[in-house]
């Protein structure tokens, strides 16, 4: 396996179910196609008084042009965010103030802290909590139409903004709220499913990346590992326990229906294994399962845009009878891989992230690794 984050413990005591490690360059492609063409915020209106200006009666209609996050390791669980925004500027009333030729150009630099949670309802959230911001600093970058050498103007609009500054990007961040994903009960329930524990996850930020685990509930096997990455990647980790349900998850979406019969997976080395068995018609401790099962291993690869799976044993497992007999059908189902028995399935997508102007992220898997504790990913990402 590649690179592995550091062992669950250097961040908390918990296992996780699930993980991933989301770099900063992937972070700010979404926040760049979530601002698109900008957001307009409501006018931010207020009195007050300048030296040598007196009474102001200030309005500026801004609108957001950009959101980029930094990730050091220095800052914990909070990331650098740096907000631009344009506005335009209005005087009511009587003032000595001249009129602005242009849009003002702002910065304001704030720290956020990712908020993700899965809920005790069934709700799972995952935002950067941005109406919480710490305000760090404020800048007026330019004004429109404004020369280098407008001393005085340039004056009057630095001043301007350090008496409002704060409290106009305090209305900024509020306006904006957060940013990422919310999933109600109905959608939210399948990380139950996958074991996850309910509350927080754990986060931590490192130079250029951030990991969020999510801990796994007590007795969930394995434990999820995702790869650091770099550029526009996701690394994403899944514990051997949660694969089942996974499984069952991802069959059931295509089907349309759950599926009805047993459906385990298992993690072993460089291959997994899965279990079909009829669903248990008596759940009760002190009754035996009697079942067979119908067994198999498959080795996954990936082999250019395609994920291929290549059968390499298949054999029937029976209750009741001695443990040689069992892998006996096992040694002899192992002439299943001198077959070509082996599907190929395309290791991409397109996944809708703006309904409103139709744009696509485009998800390839490049990377894939299995192990006893789990299965990890590496998803290059596109818009």
């Amino acid at each position: 396996m590649s690179e592995h984050l550091p062992p669950v413990d250097e961040f908390s005591t918990h296992h996780w179910a699930l993980s991933a490690v989301v770099t900063e360059e992937f972070l700010n492609t979404l926040a760049r196609n979530g601002i698109g063409d900008g957001v307009e915020a409501a006018e931010f209106r207020q009195q007050f008084n300048l030296p040598m200006l007196g009474s102001l009666d200030l309005g500026i209609k801004m609108v957001i042009v950009g959101v980029e996050f930094a990730m050091h390791e220095s800052n914990a669980d909070r990331l650098a965010a740096t907000i631009r925004a344009t506005g335009e500027i209005t005087f009511y009333g009587d003032t000595m103030m001249p009129a602005m030729p242009g849009l003002a150009r702002v910065r304001g630099d704030v720290m956020v802290r990712p908020h993700v949670e899965f809920r005790a309802d069934g709700g799972f959230l995952a935002v950067l909590d941005l109406a919480g911001s710490e305000l760090v600093g404020m800048k007026l970058e330019g004004i429109d139409g404004v020369e280098t050498d407008a001393d005085a103007q340039e004056m009057m609009g630095q001043m301007l903004f350090a008496a409002v500054g704060g409290e106009l990007f305090e209305g900024l961040a509020a306006q904006m709220g957060s940013i990422g994903l919310e999933l109600g009960p109905d959608q939210g329930h399948v990380f139950g499913e996958l074991g996850v524990e309910v509350g927080p996850a754990d986060v931590a930020v490192h130079d250029g990346a951030m990991t969020v685990g999510l801990p796994a509930v007590l007795g969930l096997d394995g434990r999820a590992e995702a790869e650091r990455v770099a550029g526009q990647r996701v690394g994403v980790g899944v514990a051997a326990g949660a694969l089942s349900a996974l499984a069952n998850r991802l069959a059931a979406d295509v089907l349309g229906v759950p599926l009805p019969f047993e459906f385990d997976v298992i993690a072993r080395d460089d291959r997994v294994g899965s279990r079909v068995r009829n669903q248990r018609i008596i759940d009760l401790p002190f009754v035996p399962d009697l079942r067979p099962g119908l067994r198999s291993t498959v080795r996954p690869r990936l082999t250019g845009d395609q994920l291929e799976l290549s059968l390499r044993e298949a054999w029937v497992e029976l209750p009741l009878v001695p443990p040689v007999v069992n892998r006996l059908t096992r040694f002899v189902g192992g002439a299943a891989s001198l077959a070509p028995l082996t599907v190929s399935v395309p290791a991409h997508a397109s996944l809708p992230v703006h309904p409103g102007n139709g744009a696509t992220l485009d998800v390839t898997i490049v990377g894939l690794d299995v192990e006893r504790d789990g299965v990890s990913f590496v998803v290059e990402a596109s818009l």
